[in-house]
Parts: structure tokens; sequence; C-alpha cells
């Protein structure tokens, strides 16, 4: 697969975005459509305020791919996954944080004067 892959990204999460249209609380926290050419995964990552189960991962995804399979947006084989964010993420941006609140996290520093 190509370096800049923010097209086919961008395609996903905007079905996505309409996939999720049906309960307005759930947010879509990351989008990625990545891999070696013959394994590509498109994957859609949600977060809920009270959670986000197997249940509703699976209605997203068959909403997801029925819309997928009609467009065919994609030249690319893939496979589509759609999960709930890990326990184990990197809260990188205002919206990760926001989303953590009321979590245990654990911080770790790096030594300045290692890291330069």
């Amino acid at each position: 697969m190509n370096a800049d892959n923010s097209k086919q990204v961008d395609i996903l999460r905007l079905f996505a975005e309409k996939a999720i249209a049906y309960d307005q609380k759930i947010e879509i926290a990351l989008v990625s459509f990545d891999g070696p050419e013959q394994n590509i995964l498109a994957n859609v990552t949600l977060w809920h305020p009270q959670k986000v189960d197997l249940q509703m991962c699976e209605k997203v995804s068959g909403i997801l791919n029925e819309m997928l399979d009609k467009a065919d947006p994609f030249k690319e084989h893939y496979t589509l996954e759609v999960a709930s964010l890990s326990l184990s993420r990197k809260l990188k941006t205002a919206d990760d944080i926001r989303r953590a609140v009321g979590e245990n996290i654990r911080i770790k520093f790096k030594d300045k004067e290692k890291a330069e």
C-alpha cells in the first residue's frame, strides 16, 4: 500500500460517520486504512460515554459494511474492523484526554536529556 493513504482514511471516516448516526453519543476515535497490499485493515475505533460493547461494534460494522459494499469506494481489497478503544491506548489529543476523564491512567515521562 502506498505511504499516503489519507484519501482512503477520509472516505472511510465519511462512511463511518454515517454508520454511527443512529446514536449521537458514539464518537469515532480513530480511523486507519493501512497494511501490506494483500492484508489491508480498514479500522474504525469507537468511543461512547457509557461503553462500547460487542453489540455496538457489530451493529456499526453491519451498517458500515453494507454501505461500503453498496458504494464500493476502494479499489484495494481490505478487511473491515470496528473496535473499541484499547485500555493501553496513548493519549495524544485533547479529545483523547477528554475521553479518558474518570479512568485510571499511567503517565510516563521521558528523560529530557536522553530524548535530545
